[in-house]
């Protein structure tokens, strides 16, 4: 999301934070994301391996673990990752679906797996 898409989001009074967060500078160093049980994980670009999208379940996978995510109108988030610019990944509660354009990403839940060897 640019500058300008924020800006006018709060002036909207939207302040419900977008599901993906990227950088204007490309790439970034790593992904971060929280995940339900409150953990917060950080994975570095540098052991990124593949993206694939299928429907509407994106997964990134990484040496070590794969990170699946499920939601809608995960395409933008598929090109994001191709260009690492990825900075943070979210869910987003139901409640703020309506107010999201229709076309922006929602991401509604977040696993993250070891890659089995």
């Amino acid at each position: 999301m640019t500058l300008g898409e924020r800006n006018r989001r709060r002036l909207a009074g939207i302040l419900t934070p977008p599901c993906v967060d990227t950088s204007e500078r490309s790439p970034t160093q790593a992904l971060s994301f929280s995940l339900p049980d409150g953990e917060t994980v950080g994975l570095m670009w540098s052991r990124f391996v593949s993206v694939r999208l299928r429907g509407e379940v994106l997964t990134l996978k990484f040496v070590e673990d794969e990170v699946v995510v499920h939601g809608q109108n995960l395409s933008s988030v598929f090109k994001d990752a191709l260009r690492l610019s990825i900075d943070y990944l979210r869910t987003i509660p139901a409640t703020y679906r309506p107010v999201l354009g229709d076309n922006e990403p929602i991401i509604t839940e977040i696993e993250v797996r070891p890659v089995k060897s």
